[in-house]
């Protein structure tokens, strides 16, 4: 996953870490990725995935039917409006980071009006990436698009984000779970409506996210900017 095309890739926009209301002083650039905000990990804190994640299908013909058959179910059994949601969904740039999640939140969420929470989904959105990375060029898995010729499909960058981010949210706003995980579930499943991802690609991405968010559990800046995004966004729902 390349979040929006490279667009967190420039390290001489300073910007893009550039959150002083937030009270918080250790946001420099990631020394993973090159350009893009710190996340909460650190190298040694990635459960090693190569040992995790199974490859995707490839070699079982039963699996790969199933993928397919559950590829074909979403895609073709999607309305317009989850097509169209789809296509706004993918956008997970500086600009649009968390809007995914201003319904079920019942805020705008933007770097103006919440920018604790937007901190906090910006370092998510980079451990995310991080980890995928290494297994997307392990397994070099074509998209299903039909030119076929991206080989970085498995597992899906935006699925580990999308419920990363769901499961956070969920943890600061518990009465509002349902109705987070099911934007996380849709937001999954567009990847596969636009034909970015197999089906498969996404459910490993949301088995990662769990990992993640387990081992986020013992980052004390995580636990703390999470408390400040709680803050703001009760206050921006009276």
């Amino acid at each position: 996953m390349l979040a929006d095309n490279g667009i967190h890739s420039d390290p001489t926009e300073t910007w893009r870490i550039d959150y002083p209301e937030t009270g918080e002083t250790d946001i420099t650039f990631s020394t993973l990725l090159p350009g893009w905000i710190n996340g909460y990990l650190n190298a040694a804190d990635f459960p090693d995935f190569t040992q995790l994640i199974p490859p995707p299908p490839a070699d079982d013909p039963q699996a790969i039917l199933l993928d397919l058959h559950n590829y074909q179910r979403v895609k073709y059994g999607s309305c317009r409006r989850h097509l169209e949601r789809s296509q706004t969904d993918q956008d997970l740039s500086w600009e649009n980071l968390g809007r995914q999640y201003a319904e079920a939140l019942e805020i705008a969420i933007s770097r103006e009006n919440t920018p604790c929470l937007h901190l906090l989904l910006n370092r998510l959105l980079t451990d995310a990436a991080v980890a995928v990375y290494p297994l997307k060029k392990r397994f070099a898995r074509r998209r299903p698009r039909a030119d076929g010729k991206e080989r970085d499909s498995y597992p899906s960058g935006h699925a580990v984000t999308s419920m990363l981010w769901a499961l956070t949210l969920s943890s600061i706003l518990p009465e509002k779970a349902t109705g987070i995980y099911q934007r996380s579930l849709e937001f999954g499943a567009g990847r596969v409506i636009c034909q970015a991802h197999w089906y498969s690609d996404i459910q490993v991405g949301y088995l990662m996210a769990s990992f993640l968010f387990g081992v986020l559990q013992t980052k004390a800046d995580y636990l703390r900017q999470r408390d400040k995004a709680r803050d703001e966004i009760v206050d921006a729902r009276i």
